[in-house]
């Protein structure tokens, strides 16, 4: 059985759940410049783009009045949920509208058949854009420098505002439409009649744009984005043919005074100062991905500014983020089960088992016996600069530093991720014989990771960030500093020439040079989890998930699988793996090889030993009882010679003699 088969019964919050807002991290002013200058970069490399193809000829079909075309991209209205700011993406559903403000319009895509991104209906406002290109997009005005073109392409079109910059790099996001009426997602068009037609549309051009509250944004750090999912949706056919219903406007006084818009209120100039932009370090960059790494990359030194609170509080709270945990089948205290823990690069994290005085220990293998959690991600929260969704999970000892960055593993939303763990424990040889260090005699002074125990992950950022901070005076964001240190600024290009030099001139923090003076050792003792990974699709259909209020079932399905995930971490067996180092020539074995040595050389045995002790033992005693006789000997004569009597004669003396 399922332990979420009946969410109600396992932690969870009192409160009911709640639409999640968009949170103060979008209203960061230094943020707000990230932003706004990765769009003016990502908007001329378009402009680039589409100069291109004008050149190559590949909008020729838009300029001949083709009756047969049918654009890529549309604009099309469906019905959403929408919470938070009017600016924030909506969750799209494929049931019809209950009323008007349940409304969106969003960029429907003909090949992929899917509608994404969705935006509130009140956004949107009507337009005939004077010129659109082959997949769909339409400009919202001309260019002062475009001279103006006889026989240009107008369509009717659907536009939003996307900043508040006044400069036509940003101007309002357009896609075009039918001409009579937007197509509606919930009905099925395939088997309705076409009448195609020919008619001239007349537009008013309103003097005022309709603006949006757009609020800039900045990182939405939860626990950390995943590998990309994907949804599966069915949505109605696509219709067979498409009305012609295009009107050429060949007047140059017309199409100026139609592209060129009279006012747009309540907003301001994008990020002009020359620093700020060459510190970004989006100059010469052609390629939209390695754009985007580098905005990712400057929000990282933007948010390292902030103050610690400032980003505890621009990430989710551990109630927010954890809504339902058990453990070894029972129920998790989430206030007090887990700590947090606030990453550079993924900001709150919240780890489980932190307590060394307090460890869970895990009655049985399998995923049912170790920690089950969902977690709620809240997608409508990402920025631009978010690729995906999902979790990032780091398995580590309660002592260690986490490193979600290096040693993490994805989760992806909208499936049950489960990651099963074998447990290896590695035992190395110290000096002389190895080349390891001991976690208890390690000097912690130039460690930046203080109060964790050493890791060789540890050892390389800190002897990177040391010398960083001597030669550039400030540090790398993606690491903490020591006291009295700060981090580079995101909008100072010396500090952040200085910072690439250095990365350049050693590669990467991995790799330890001469002259940084430090030496990054293994540890003689590491717990190591090998780690597998696997994955299903969640929620099933008949999970109780609770209450999802104003939400059908498959809606309130469809609204956990866009912005949830389901995680599952467990052992797979309850031993463990030792591998252990020992000297490879010690004494015992120098011993054992002299004595092998000897008996095949020789023809020594023990027996042989023994005779030949036995022998010197024999020899040694023979001399000394031969000593003892010759000493003994010699004073019985001494004795002899004291006591003998004198002789009077010589005669008597010759009779002795004789």
């Amino acid at each position: 059985m399922d332990v979420y088969d009946n969410a109600k019964t396992h932690s969870k919050t009192d409160k009911p759940k709640k639409p999640k807002f968009r949170r103060k991290q979008h209203q960061v002013e230094s943020a707000k410049r990230v932003q706004q200058l990765f769009a003016k970069e990502i908007a001329q490399g378009q402009e680039e783009l589409r100069k291109q193809q004008l050149a190559r000829g590949k909008i020729r079909r838009l300029m001949k009045r083709d009756t047969s075309f049918k654009p890529r991209f549309e604009a099309i209205e469906a019905h959403c949920k929408c919470v938070g700011n009017l600016d924030m993406e909506c969750i799209r559903f494929e049931t019809p509208p209950k009323d008007e403000n349940s409304k969106c319009v969003c960029t429907y895509d003909r090949d992929m058949m899917v509608a994404w991104p969705c935006f509130n209906i009140s956004v949107w406002f009507d337009h005939t854009c004077p010129s659109c290109k082959e997949d769909g997009y339409c400009d919202y005005s001309l260019r002062e420098d475009e001279p103006a073109k006889e026989n240009l392409l107008e369509w009717p079109c659907k536009c939003r505002n996307r900043t508040e910059s006044t400069d036509l790099d940003d101007a309002p996001y357009c896609i075009g439409k039918e001409p009579v009426e937007i197509r509606k997602l919930w009905i099925d068009d395939s088997n309705k009649t076409t009448t195609t037609t020919t008619t001239d549309i007349t537009t008013t051009i309103p003097s005022t744009i309709p603006t949006t509250s757009e609020s800039a944004a900045t990182t939405s750090a939860t626990t950390a984005p995943a590998p990309p999912t994907s949804t599966a949706t069915t949505l109605p056919p696509m219709p067979t043919s498409r009305p012609n219903q295009r009107a050429i406007v060949s007047n140059p006084e017309t199409i100026k005074a139609m592209a060129m818009p009279t006012s747009r209120p309540n907003q301001r100039a994008i990020v002009s100062n020359p620093e700020t932009i060459k510190a970004m370090g989006f100059s010469g960059m052609t390629d939209g991905v390695a754009m985007l790494t580098k905005a990712k990359e400057n929000l990282m030194f933007t948010m390292s500014a902030l103050s610690a609170e400032q980003r505890v509080a621009l990430s989710q709270s551990k109630l927010e983020f954890i809504e339902m945990c058990s453990f070894n089948g029972h129920e998790c205290d989430i206030e007090q089960d887990f700590r947090l823990h606030v990453d550079p690069e993924f900001g709150n994290c919240f780890t489980f088992n932190y307590d060394v005085n307090n460890n869970y220990t895990s009655s049985r293998a399998g995923p049912m016996y170790g920690i089950r959690v969902l977690l709620f991600v809240n997608t409508s929260d990402y920025m631009s600069t978010s690729e995906s969704a999902g979790v990032r999970l780091a398995i580590h000892a309660p002592t260690e530093y986490p490193f979600p960055d290096t040693f993490g593993y994805s989760a992806p939303v909208g499936f049950a991720s489960s990651f099963g763990m074998k447990k290896k424990l590695i035992q190395r040889l110290s000096s002389p014989y190895g080349d390891c260090i001991h976690t208890e005699t390690f000097n912690q002074s130039d460690y930046i990771y203080q109060h964790y125990d050493y890791h060789p992950e540890g050892c390389h950022r800190s002897c990177f960030q040391t010398n960083l901070i001597r030669d550039c005076s400030c540090g790398d964001p993606r690491f903490p500093v020591p006291q009295n240190s700060k981090h580079c600024s995101a909008f100072n290009a010396t500090a952040r020439d200085c910072l690439e030099r250095n990365i350049g001139s050693v590669g990467d923090f991995h790799h330890v040079t001469e002259r940084m003076n430090c030496e990054c050792k293994q540890r003689c003792t590491e717990i190591v989890h090998e780690v597998t990974f696997s994955a299903s699709r969640w929620p099933s259909g008949a999970t109780d998930l609770g209450d999802c209020d104003g939400m059908t079932e498959s809606e309130c399905e469809n609204y956990y699988r866009q912005n949830a995930a389901m995680v599952e971490v467990f052992y797979e067996q309850l031993n463990y793996e030792l591998l252990q180092e020992s000297e490879a020539y010690g004494l015992v074995n120098l011993i054992a090889d002299f004595g092998g040595h000897l008996g095949l050389w020789l023809g020594f045995s023990v027996i042989t030993v023994m005779e030949v002790i036995v022998l010197v033992v024999d020899v040694v005693s023979i001399c000394f009882r031969r000593r003892n006789d010759r000493m003994m000997k010699d004073e019985r004569n001494d004795s002899e010679k004291k006591y003998a009597p004198t002789p009077t004669n010589e005669k008597s003396k010759s009779l002795v003699q004789i």
